[in-house]
């Protein structure tokens, strides 16, 4: 697929200069390109350290820009290759999403798209494409394989992903700093696209409170923590089965979101900023790897979305750390009743 990509153009083009391609996925990385044009400014987001993963001086994420590299004329507007897997939820909302979104506000007339775009057969991602050329029907779309790349064609760049060395604690920025939710996509979605899946005539009020259930992954005392959850008023939900609509209305009038760390949390980017937020983790979970703090290849690297996407959308975060995949329940207990009683006070 690559080599593929490499025959069909060389070079991407900006304003000013061409720029030579190295690696075909570069265009992600904030920190290897200039934009032509600029659409959301660069930004700099402080999260305090929660997670047992993060150092205890907190981290501080650069943002690059989000626009386009490119002709502003061009009548063609190109994703020239999808990150990473395109099924994953929390991939298709972070990181494919935000690049689509620019390719359809374009200048451009016409959209040339990867194929795993176009032939998406999952409802989250048909319900997406379907919203955007319903919202934009003057925009002609254009499979990939079946085009040769113009070389003055506009790239959407969404400010993702970079490749910084810098140390944060004992890990490298570019570990920390890779497929996270932007304050670009946060902004678009919350003024721009989250009302056209909501029906405000429907309010379900028992779901004020909601458990995101999991099928792997599960809590060693999954049954008992339901139980107790269920005992305090919240609904179990198992997203697998509901459309893309119900989640957004489902976690737009959610009032409390609990979830062990996983792509169901993706959907806290529906939220509104008086949602409070609890993320169950675990070390397999969060840890760049088993041995302090220092990422070892083949090891899992950290993982914050979800707190820095708590952050952004100014939200009360908890971390909860489980260990062995099993749950201190009298103690979670302790500190939900003391949240929720907070909550209802105010």
């Amino acid at each position: 697929m690559i080599n593929y990509f490499k025959k069909q153009f060389t070079r991407f083009f900006d304003s000013e200069k061409k720029i030579d391609l190295v690696n075909i996925k570069k265009y992600r990385e904030f920190d290897t390109y200039e934009l032509s044009v600029e659409v959301f400014e660069r930004r700099s987001v402080y999260i305090s350290a929660k997670l047992p993963s993060e150092p205890p001086e907190g981290i501080t994420y650069e943002f690059g820009p989000s626009g386009y590299i490119g002709d502003s004329s061009s009548e063609y507007c190109t994703i020239p290759t999808v990150w990473k897997n395109v099924d994953n939820y929390c991939h298709w909302n972070f990181v494919e999403l935000p690049v689509i979104i620019l390719a359809f506000e374009s200048s451009a007339k016409n959209i040339i798209l990867p194929d795993e775009f176009i032939q998406a057969k999952l409802p989250f991602q048909k319900s997406w494409i379907d919203l955007l050329i319903q919202l934009y029907p003057e925009k002609k779309i254009l499979k990939l394989s079946k085009q040769k790349i113009p070389s003055n064609t506009l790239i959407p760049v969404n400010h993702a992903t970079s490749k910084s060395e810098t140390p944060i604690g004992k890990c490298l920025y570019r570990n920390y700093h890779v497929s996270r939710a932007t304050p670009y996509l946060i902004h678009t979605i919350d003024t721009k696209y989250k009302h056209y899946f909501i029906d405000q005539r429907k309010h379900v009020q028992s779901l004020d409170y909601i458990y995101i259930n999991r099928s792997n992954r599960r809590l060693n005392n999954e049954e008992p923590l339901q139980y107790l959850l269920i005992q305090s008023g919240f609904t179990i939900v198992n997203l697998e089965t509901v459309s893309l609509q119900e989640q957004v209305m489902m976690f737009h009038h959610a009032k409390i979101v609990i979830g062990f760390h996983g792509a169901g949390l993706t959907n806290l980017l529906y939220c509104t900023n008086s949602t409070i937020v609890f993320e169950i983790v675990d070390k397999d979970c969060v840890s760049p790897c088993y041995l302090d703090g220092i990422v070892i290849p083949g090891r899992k690297a950290t993982r914050t979305y979800f707190h820095m996407l708590s952050e952004m959308k100014q939200m009360e975060y908890y971390a909860i750390e489980s260990h062995d995949y099993h749950l201190d329940l009298p103690s979670f207990e302790k500190m939900l009743s003391k949240v929720m009683s907070n909550f209802i006070n105010k």
